[in-house]
This record gives structure tokens, C-alpha cells and sequence, in this order.
């Protein structure tokens, strides 16, 4: 098994454990991880498991052709009462890590500093984590570049 395909299984693990929310803290513009077919199946198929499921992706910029290509943003667009899409560009408080949280008590950690690292992260790290996801997606914004594509 590559590294890669390791952050991947990994990742789809952590999905499977989803029942109310995913939030995605991704300063990268469009990470490659994320776009996967059994990574974004599983995503959509949270995204409709209940009526108030929800899957909200933070990012730091939306790049125009890249979006258009991008299979998971087209997919989050498709579902906008269950999945969110913001941009928060050049803001102080990014951090160089992709941070995938569910339901609020698990995580998974992905260093955008090096490739395929990652770490399982505990309840109490998920929690402060998601306080800092909530204060960047209070201050983001819906891109005009989604907009155009939607």
C-alpha cells in the first residue's frame, strides 16, 4: 500500500464514522485527497444520511479552472442544503494542515508540509480544533467564483 493510498483508507475510515457532520479546514485550494470517487461517495452519502447532516469545507482561495475540474466541489454544489463551501483568503490563523473532523469527536490531521503524513487526532484536540474551524468559517465567505460555476 503507497502513503498515498494509506491517507486515503484512512481518511474513508474516519467518513464512515460520520452521522451529523464533516468539517473539512483545508488551506490548501483544492486538495487532491479530497478528490476521490469513494472519498466523495462517501461525503455525499453522509451529506443525505439525516435531515440535519451537513459536510462544510473551509478553504483559502477557490482557483477558477482548477474548480471547474474539481469533481467534489461540483458535487458539494449539487447538495447546497446539506454541504457548504467557503473561502477565507490569506487569513493569519491558517495553519499548514488539512484537518478532517466528524461529528465533532473525531479527526484526522493531513500536513500539507509534507506528503502523505497523517495522524488520527483525540476527542480533546478534535474539540479545539473545531472551536478554530468555527471562528475562520464565521469570518469566510461563499467565493463569487462558486457562484459563477453553480
Amino acid at each position: 500500500m503507497t502513503e498515498d493510498n494509506a491517507v486515503s483508507q484512512a481518511l474513508l475510515r474516519l467518513l464512515t464514522l460520520a452521522n451529523r457532520s464533516v468539517d473539512i479546514c483545508n488551506p490548501e485550494p483544492l486538495s487532491p485527497i479530497l478528490n476521490r470517487a469513494e472519498v466523495i461517495s462517501e461525503l455525499m452519502r453522509m451529506s443525505r444520511r439525516g435531515p440535519f447532516s451537513m459536510v462544510r469545507v473551509l478553504i483559502s482561495r477557490i482557483e477558477s479552472d482548477l474548480s471547474r475540474r474539481n469533481v467534489w466541489v461540483k458535487q458539494l454544489l449539487r447538495v447546497p442544503t446539506k454541504a457548504q463551501l467557503r473561502e477565507l483568503p490569506n487569513h493569519p490563523d491558517w495553519r499548514p494542515e488539512t484537518v478532517v473532523m466528524i461529528d465533532g469527536a473525531h479527526g484526522l490531521l493531513l500536513r500539507s508540509d509534507a506528503e502523505a503524513i497523517f495522524t488520527p487526532l483525540e476527542e480533546a484536540s478534535v474539540r479545539r480544533r473545531q472551536n478554530h474551524f468555527e471562528a475562520l468559517w464565521q469570518q469566510a465567505r461563499i467565493s463569487p467564483e462558486l457562484v459563477r460555476i453553480s
